[in-house]
């Protein structure tokens, strides 16, 4: 899924942004590798899944689109900072010592 599409994306933009240094297969990501992915993953991959969370709630509990959103405008926010204090943590440990085969 996503994890794999960002190691891919990763992997082409090798050549194109210089603060990415060739990598060597089979050896553990480098330090910006991890970094850059997970801030890849915070900025992009983050919002989108905690805004649909926070919209389908409401609506599994028989709120009006109006008012799911509403809530989801009003708590995305909160959020992310829980999201960047949880789960980049996680994200720095899982994507150094946790790398996926291509």
């Amino acid at each position: 899924g996503w994890y794999r599409w960002l190691d891919a994306a990763i992997e082409r933009w090798r050549g194109s942004v210089s603060i990415l240094p060739p990598h060597e297969p089979g050896q553990p990501p480098t330090t910006r590798e991890v970094l850059l992915k997970v801030a890849v993953s915070y900025a992009c991959w983050a919002p989108v899944c905690n805004s649909a969370y926070l919209t389908a709630m409401p609506l599994l509990r028989g709120e009006s689109l109006a008012a799911a959103v509403d809530a989801a405008r009003r708590s995305l926010g909160r959020l992310m900072l829980l999201e960047a204090a949880c789960f980049a943590p996680y994200n720095l440990f899982a994507f150094r010592l946790l790398p996926l085969p291509l």
